[in-house]
């Protein structure tokens, strides 16, 4: 992959159920579960700059979250967010003389090894039970696009693309990890939905509940 290619988020909803709000959510417009928006964990991205009061941008102030500077052959930059047209975009670059940061975790790989950088970026702040809700169009390209959830020793992966000549263009990958679990061949549970549509050949939402029994 030469170049740029990017991933752009029209909005992020954080909802949890209570009393009624005005932000419903995709998947339930008459708002049955009675949903309220998390405002400090939700955005539209409709201003200039990517307010981060709200957000954790990977690298920003050499701050990586779980210690996740990236797996070889990327790593996160800041430089790669920005704000275009009401859209968070994220972008991934062939970038191979970067100023790389060392791995401190053996299982993301070889600094020599990197050659792209890209982003990420994080809520601040957190919840335990509610639902989730993106509307984002992925990379179309042949680098990996994701939507996902950390915290309690637990990962929530709602999707995870890889775009153009890829297997993961339309099969909606979402995985669970038990991290507590880890010494168990049980602690990762996967399912995978065949999507009526590529992930990159436009804008789709994407939304995931937890609850107590999830």
């Amino acid at each position: 992959m030469k170049g740029t290619v990017s991933v752009c988020i029209m909005a992020l909803l954080i909802l949890q159920a209570a009393v009624a709000t005005t932000f419903y959510p995709y998947s339930d417009p008459g708002n049955i579960g009675n949903w309220v928006l998390r405002d400090d964990m939700s955005d539209a991205f409709e201003g200039t700059q990517l307010d981060e009061t709200k957000w954790l941008i990977q690298g920003r102030n050499g701050e990586y979250r779980s210690g996740f500077v990236g797996r070889e052959p990327w790593q996160f930059s800041p430089e790669n967010v920005g704000l275009e047209n009401g859209r968070l975009k994220i972008t991934t670059r062939h970038d191979p003389d970067y100023d790389w940061v060392a791995f401190t975790r053996p299982d993301l790989g070889d600094t020599n090894n990197c050659v792209y950088t890209t982003a990420g970026v994080s809520t601040k702040q957190t919840f335990t039970y509610g639902y989730m809700e993106i509307k984002c169009k992925a990379a179309d390209a042949q680098t990996t696009s994701s939507f996902w959830t950390t915290g309690g020793g637990a990962e929530l992966d709602v999707f995870e693309s890889v775009g153009r000549h890829a297997t993961r263009t339309d099969l909606m990958w979402s995985t669970i990890h038990d991290w507590q679990l880890s010494s168990s061949p049980n602690y990762v549970w996967t399912a995978t939905t065949q999507l009526p549509f590529d992930f990159g050949d436009g804008f789709h939402i994407y939304g995931a509940e937890v609850t107590a029994d999830f």
